[in-house]
């Protein structure tokens, strides 16, 4: 579902924007699943897809694995220190790189993000830590900000016992953006997808 609306913007910007050179940052992207399916749409398309994963260490080295194993021949780095993002070009080809989450700011300086999405994590850090990501990434360069998390009043928002989960409609998203669409899922109400586009 996800990895569909999330084609559907890449799809968008190619067709009526004729921009057929794209990058995605997936933050807090599991072990790669959405890359996965969004690669898949895109095998039907003309255009070149770079895709962003950061996370915890642990985390990308499992992602990894299971990307290199699906796609053998595609060019996936596993970034281990920051001046290894400086080498990387977007520009020729397609990359998939897994970046460490500590390395978020030199992320956002050196590549253009076009779209940028997030599966229920945010909602699990705290305030600061939300305002940090979104400070980076989501600005006048980002097209779209794609994000589902805990937005349901009417579930309890106690995580791991008893750490808060931050409801989405309090995520301090910049003013480079608004919303263009909020819907929820049969299957799983407390959460919310909402799509913010740049203004």
């Amino acid at each position: 579902m996800q990895a569909h609306n999330i084609f559907s913007l890449i799809d968008f910007l190619n067709s009526e924007k004729k921009r057929n050179n794209l990058t995605i940052l997936d933050l807090g992207y599991g072990i790669g699943r959405t890359a996965e399916k969004i690669l898949y749409f895109k095998s039907k398309k003309n255009i070149n897809l770079n895709i962003i994963l950061i996370d915890l260490p642990l985390r990308l080295t499992i992602a990894y694995a299971y990307l290199k194993k699906i796609f053998p021949k595609k060019k996936i780095f596993l970034i281990s220190n920051k001046n290894e993002i400086e080498k990387i070009s977007l520009f020729k080809g397609e990359k998939i790189l897994l970046i460490p989450s500590i390395y978020s700011k030199e992320t956002s300086r050196e590549f253009k993000i076009d779209i940028l999405h997030n599966q229920a994590s945010l909602s699990e850090m705290n305030y600061s830590a939300v305002s940090m990501y979104l400070n980076y990434f989501v600005n006048k360069n980002l097209n779209f900000f794609v994000e589902t998390n805990f937005n349901n009043k009417n579930y309890s928002n106690t995580f791991l016992g008893e750490a808060k989960q931050i409801f989405s409609r309090d995520f301090p998203v910049p003013k480079t953006h608004k919303l263009l669409i909020s819907f929820s899922r049969v299957s799983a109400p407390k959460y919310v997808t909402k799509i913010y586009k740049k203004i």
